[in-house]
Formats: C-alpha cells, sequence, structure tokens
C-alpha cells in the first residue's frame, strides 16, 4: 500500500490548563487529504479546590462554533486571514479561503477550530497538498454560528 493510499486515525488527549480534550481525529495522506475540524469535543474540567470548597471534574461535549486560519511567520507573528469568498444568503454564511495563495517560505498555514461555550481551540498545520478550505454555518441574527453546515480543506 502506498503512502498516497494510507489513512490514519489519532485518538488523543490534550491539556489546557485545567481543562482536558479528548478527540478523535481523522486524516488522509497525499492525494486524499480531507481535512476537517472535529465537529464534537469532549472536555474534562478541572478547578483548584477553594478554602472550604472541595472541587468535582465536570464533563462536557462541545460543539464545532467555528474555524479561523493564521499564517504564523519565522518570528512566531500570526496574521489571520480573511476568507477569499465570503457569500450570505438566508442566515447561511459560505467562506472560502484559498490558502495555496498564503504560502511563505518559512511561515506555517494552520487552522484553528473554535468550540461552544468553551475557550479551548484545537489547531493543525494545513499540509502543502491543500489548496482551498471551506466553511459553511447558520448564523443567528448577531454573527453566531448556529449550526456547521460543512467544512473541508482540499
Amino acid at each position: 500500500m502506498s503512502l498516497s493510499r494510507l489513512r490514519y486515525q489519532f485518538v488523543g488527549m490534550a491539556c489546557f490548563g485545567w481543562v482536558c480534550v479528548w478527540g478523535n481525529i481523522f486524516s488522509t495522506w497525499a492525494g486524499e487529504m480531507d481535512l476537517h475540524c472535529p465537529t464534537i469535543i469532549h472536555t474534562t474540567e478541572h478547578t483548584q479546590p477553594i478554602n472550604g470548597w472541595n472541587s468535582r471534574n465536570g464533563e462536557a461535549e462541545r460543539a464545532l462554533g467555528g474555524v479561523s486560519f493564521y499564517s504564523i511567520g519565522i518570528d512566531g507573528r500570526e496574521y489571520e486571514l480573511a476568507p477569499d469568498n465570503q457569500k450570505e444568503e438566508k442566515r447561511i454564511i459560505k467562506n472560502l479561503w484559498e490558502v495555496h495563495r498564503y504560502r511563505d517560505p518559512g511561515a506555517d498555514l494552520v487552522l484553528r477550530c473554535h468550540y461552544r461555550n468553551t475557550t479551548l481551540q484545537l489547531q493543525t498545520k494545513i499540509p502543502p497538498n491543500v489548496h482551498t478550505c471551506r466553511f459553511d454555518a447558520e448564523i443567528g441574527s448577531k454573527g453566531k454560528v448556529l449550526k456547521v453546515i460543512g467544512m473541508d480543506c482540499k
């Protein structure tokens, strides 16, 4: 089996301060790249006990609430990429990023997945063979994502 046809699944955990995230991240190699944010993450929240109080861990599922794309330079500076094409029709927003246009030597392109009711984010580098990323969602009256319709990078 060639690497271009090899698929893998990673089940992992990441901790940020007092919050841990478990997620299934599916990916593929080369010609079959299917890069997208996990639609649900499972979190475990912890807090330091306060004088006279005991703490209990809490678990929650967090739904995908949005995405952002960044170019991170050699110097560590981050530049958020605005969509190259954005359409809004009847509370449906469709964004398209042509990420191939932002590849600079030494800079990394990254995808950040934002989740509802938490400040936690997942981040991954965008592989060189990815050219475009799309994110479609239903939005509320104040522009907040109510429901993710679709997200993919090709």
